[in-house]
């Protein structure tokens, strides 16, 4: 999808085996790619469009470090748009987002635009640490499974912990947070579980709604949460720094 900027659309990929992304150079542990990017600077906007079936198989090591003022979304997958379907597939990993801006991340993707996320659980930790949209009033979206999802996310579980580091004593990480997805525009969450710890500051300023939830962090136009329930651990105050 990235190399040749081909988006999979009609088209289905299946998962045969399980998967381990870890690998190093060195002593440097090489950084995933996230399918279907979106980099602000370079103006690089390819979705993925097609069905990825994991058949049941984990994807290990997946580990992903962004800079929330380049990229705009992070995740197994960056973006999935449209007629997009990821199910039946367990991730495991890492994802480090720091810097100045917004966007959105989560374990399978960081937006699903109308997409569908089926049978899919998140094990991956997710740090925002001192992420910083004060100045631009522009928010980060995060959750287990999806950052922000304007389409259906069904029967999905999330394991891993969120942590959000405020960048300063004075505000914290403006945005929404959430264990099964941050931000919900239109979406349905139906059947999903979250398990994992929530922690850290989420500003209260102008800028738009902020929050934190076991499932859903902030909800827009109606979204729907059907058959689903949260057992972790939420701290919202005071915002950890370290």
């Amino acid at each position: 999808v990235n190399t040749y900027q081909y988006t999979f659309e009609g088209k289905t990929i299946k998962l045969g085996n399980d998967v381990s992304l870890a690998k190093t150079v060195g002593e440097e542990t090489v950084l995933w790619t996230p399918v279907g990017l979106y980099i602000k600077g370079h103006k690089i906007d390819i979705p993925f469009k097609g069905t990825f079936d994991g058949q049941g198989h984990t994807i290990t090591g997946l580990y992903v470090s962004t800079n929330a003022e380049n990229t705009y979304a992070s995740g197994l997958f960056a973006q999935l748009t449209g007629s997009a379907v990821v199910q039946n597939v367990t991730v495991t990993g890492y994802i480090y987002v720091h810097g100045v801006g917004g966007g959105n991340v989560g374990g399978i993707a960081g937006e699903a635009n109308g997409a569908g996320i089926r049978n899919c659980r998140n094990l991956c930790d997710i740090l925002l640490n001192k992420v910083d949209g004060s100045l631009g009033r522009v928010q980060i979206n995060a959750g287990g499974i999806a950052g922000s999802s304007s389409g259906t996310i069904e029967n999905c579980r999330n394991d891993g912990t969120l942590r959000t580091i405020a960048p300063n004593d004075d505000i914290g990480t403006m945005g929404r947070v959430g264990g099964i997805v941050g931000m919900s525009d239109k979406g349905t969450i139906r059947g999903c579980v979250n398990t994992g710890t929530i922690s850290g500051g989420i500003s209260r300023g102008p800028e738009g709604r902020h929050g934190m939830g076991g499932i859903l962090g902030v909800s827009f136009d109606a979204s729907l949460i059907q058959d689903c329930y949260n057992t972790c651990l939420l701290y919202t105050s005071p915002s950890p720094r370290d």
